[in-house]
């Protein structure tokens, strides 16, 4: 049987072993057993596999509504975030909060609770308008922060405790360009790194080398460019597993690890 792996390579589970339900009525009729609900298996850790009954929505995959004026969009739990900017980045509008895999579903997404690279409010809870779940009587629940709301934040970050998320309204950025600009800043120490991070940015994100002794690393500053101009998306590339297994073996020998940490953080230095 084929396996699927988590985001770090060493937990797997046999496909065998996930149940895809095509409608709610099968949903309901597979939850009866002991189950797990799992997302894309892009998590971090093995918190998304189970050991007997793996349960995904990816069948659940649709618009329910796209409201460009109030910046508003409501789809269903197995969306890839892939296909949901794609979607909404053609009107110029974006979530704000997004994961470091584009590969995530958005049911995965709320259950993790995922940071992103916003430097204010950087969890997706703040990015969410409502959520639709199957509790464990059947029921559906509209919840949000106002209704149903400690059913909202139970969810929110419940790694799928409280029923599978049917659905998930988000709330919108408007955008003039899908380009940001971007600023690098190394430091060495910790008055330069504070030096650096007081930066007014949109989004931030930090590279730390835990293999130097200073508090060594990389900041990197970005914010969405006023210059309009859009883009064409890539091509998605996946890795072949041998190259990632090899890589992983390769990772473990400290002194390859200094090396490419070192070309990495002269690299962003000097260019």
């Amino acid at each position: 049987m084929p396996k699927i792996f988590n985001f770090t390579n060493l937990v797997y589970l046999n496909s065998s072993k996930i149940y895809k339900p095509k409608n709610l009525n099968k949903i309901i009729k597979t939850c009866k057993k002991k189950h797990t609900i799992v997302g894309n298996h892009r998590s971090y850790g093995d918190c998304g596999i189970g050991l007997v009954r793996n349960i995904s929505l990816s069948n659940f995959n649709n618009v329910i509504n796209f409201d460009e004026k109030k910046k508003t969009i409501e789809v269903e739990s197995g969306m890839l975030v892939k296909d949901l900017i794609e979607l909404t980045l053609k009107k110029n509008l974006i979530l704000r909060c997004l994961p470091g895999s584009k590969f995530i579903s958005v049911g995965g997404m709320i259950a993790a609770n995922i940071q992103g690279k916003c430097t204010k409010l950087n969890n997706i809870k703040h990015h969410v308008e409502t959520i639709k779940i199957l509790n464990n009587k059947n029921k559906i629940i509209d919840c949000s922060k106002h209704r149903n709301k400690k059913y909202f934040e139970l969810t929110i970050g419940g790694f799928g405790f409280t029923g599978p998320i049917l659905s998930v309204k988000f709330k919108l950025i408007k955008i003039k360009s899908h380009n940001i600009l971007q600023s690098i800043n190394t430091f060495n120490s910790y008055n330069a790194f504070f030096k650096v991070v007081r930066k007014n940015s949109e989004y931030t994100v930090i590279w730390l080398d835990f293999m130097q002794k200073k508090f060594t690393g990389i900041l990197f500053n970005g914010s969405h460019s006023r210059q309009i101009k859009k883009i064409n998306f890539t091509k998605n590339y996946i890795l072949p597993t041998l190259f990632i297994e090899i890589l992983s073996v390769l990772y473990r020998s400290v002194i390859f690890v200094n090396l490419i940490n070192k070309f990495f953080y002269y690299k962003n230095k000097i260019f």
